[in-house]
């Protein structure tokens, strides 16, 4: 059957998403609203769809659509069979997954389950071993009996273990619990390489050098745990969860939320400018519970279209001046 998958705002998780669908021969598009791809605060409500440069046969719709971090308005273009693929919103197949699932959380290891199911993984892939067991329900990434992530694909009535790039292990674990693989919490996922890796798919989405990112990092975690020490002398934990919230807005820090999720300080940042003129403040590296009351507005009141996920530890909206 033939299908489609629309991709939602660039970031180096969906520029990873993107080379798996090319290497995989599968047709795919971009999500569009206000005249442009969408952006992560548009993607909910794209209009339209471009097609890739590279393509020159056009927008080749089948019957089935997979919108990647993305919603789009009823149109003609889009078929009736459509699929959802995002971990952001309530609802999302990858919604609230905890850190020990991060591949399963992950949109990357959501489209890499289709593809497994489909047979249509490619063939650039390793093979880890063969596992002929008609006991196997599933298919997609999971811990192999060999050890380690790896892809189990159905091939010749049986399963067989496909292996895994590294680059794709750390691109899930870091969009989908930055601050759980930095603790050490995701299965095969070590937080110093995860550190480095961060630093050059960083580097290569910001087209900056490696070098200038990491110092970044390091004068955010410096600036970061300076303001730590002032709020614990000044009022050691909050009221509500007995747990430091360092309020840093106001404050345009480089690589502040990295350097959160590094230090495991919650802490609250922006406003930062949104390509659509709106202001957004986000809230870093927090607990459940302080995530909770942030969507709640007992942390931030004047602050619309609110979203997070207290598994994932990160929430964010945007200021409103009424």
């Amino acid at each position: 059957m033939d299908r489609i998958w629309i991709l939602g705002a660039s970031d180096p998780e969906m520029q990873e998403i993107e080379k798996l669908l090319r290497d995989a021969e599968e047709k795919f598009g971009y999500a569009v609203a206000d005249g442009a791809r969408v952006h992560p605060g548009n993607a909910g409500r794209a209009t339209d769809t471009m097609w890739p440069e590279s393509e020159n046969t056009g927008p080749a719709w089948g019957s089935v659509t997979h919108l990647v971090e993305c919603r789009c308005a009823p149109l003609a273009c889009i078929p009736s069979s459509i699929t959802i693929i995002d971990h952001h919103n309530p609802g999302d197949d990858g919604f609230g997954i905890s850190p020990d699932e991060f591949f399963r959380g992950s949109s990357l290891g959501q489209v890499i389950e289709e593809l497994a199911r489909l047979q249509k993984i490619p063939g650039s892939f390793g093979y880890s071993a063969a596992y002929n067991c008609d006991a196997a329900k599933w298919w997609g990434v999971g811990v192999s009996p060999f050890g380690g992530l790896a892809i189990l694909e159905r091939y010749n009535g049986g399963y067989v273990w496909r292996d895994l790039p590294n680059n794709m292990k750390y691109a899930m674990a870091a969009d989908h619990c930055l601050l759980a693989a930095y603790r050490g919490k995701c299965p095969g996922i070590d937080p110093d390489k995860l550190k480095n890796w961060r630093a050059e798919s960083r580097a290569k989405f910001q087209k900056r050098p490696v070098s200038e990112i990491l110092a970044d990092i390091e004068s955010a975690r410096e600036k970061l745990r300076h303001a730590a020490e002032i709020e614990r002398d000044v009022q050691s934990l909050d009221s509500i969860h007995d747990v430091l919230l360092v309020d840093l807005t106001g404050s345009f820090i480089p690589e502040l939320p990295e350097a959160a999720c590094i230090e495991g300080i919650a802490v609250l940042a922006g406003p930062l400018s949104c390509p659509d003129g709106r202001e957004k403040v986000v809230l870093q590296a927090a607990s459940a519970a302080v995530i909770e009351d942030f969507l709640a507005d007992k942390i931030c009141k004047k602050l619309d279209n609110k979203y997070g996920d207290p598994v994932r530890g990160f929430a964010g909206g945007y200021l409103t001046y009424d």
